[in-house]
């Protein structure tokens, strides 16, 4: 705890999300800018990419739906596999969406929003990916705790399950907030 009463992970997290929507924001405006001053062609988005949203979506609503002062360890163990797995598909089909670019000769060489377009979503890829192995060593603490006959969630467990959902769900908003954002830049340039 800090000595505001806040535990230290919850300020570890709120300045990794700021400096995560800060470097997000500021990508936006460049694309924006260099939409509008440039006079730049949009790039549309492969269609993997709507399917993303639903996948994040369903591991969102996954996460949500755990009340960690109820639920039972195994309970929380298979959700969070459940996220776990569809994360790594997320991250599977978001190679494969960059692969459809490709082949449609879209690449980071081709100009400015193509190179913005890769950048933009390979930093998502690059902080869902950084989130796997807290989601994985967390699922394998409960798992282990749970095979060695404990089967209620301690308040340890429930501080990291709703750091590691908070995380998630903040993953899930930008990625959604990035699809509108492109489409929007689509629809209207």
């Amino acid at each position: 705890m800090s000595s505001f009463g806040i535990h230290k992970s919850w300020i570890i997290l709120s300045l990794v999300i700021a400096s995560m929507t800060m470097l997000f924001l500021a990508s936006c405006v460049a694309m924006v800018y260099l939409q509008i001053h440039k006079d730049l062609k949009s790039v549309p988005l492969p269609w993997l990419f709507y399917f993303n949203t639903a996948i994040l979506l369903a591991s969102s609503y996954i996460l949500h739906k755990v009340n960690v002062n109820t639920v039972s360890l195994i309970s929380l163990r298979n959700n969070c596999k459940q996220v776990l797995l569809l994360s790594i598909l997320f991250l599977i089909l978001q190679s494969l969406a960059w692969y459809s670019l490709l082949s449609a000769a879209v690449t980071i060489q081709s100009d400015r929003m193509s190179a913005f377009l890769y950048f933009i979503s390979g930093l998502h890829f690059i902080h869902v990916l950084g989130g796997i192995p807290f989601l994985f060593f967390f699922y394998l603490k409960i798992k282990k705790e749970y095979n060695h006959g404990h089967y209620k969630v301690d308040e340890s467990n429930k501080l990291q399950f709703k750091i590691l959902r908070t995380y998630w769900h903040f993953l899930d908003a930008l990625w959604i907030f990035l699809i509108a954002f492109l489409t929007l830049l689509i629809m209207v340039f």
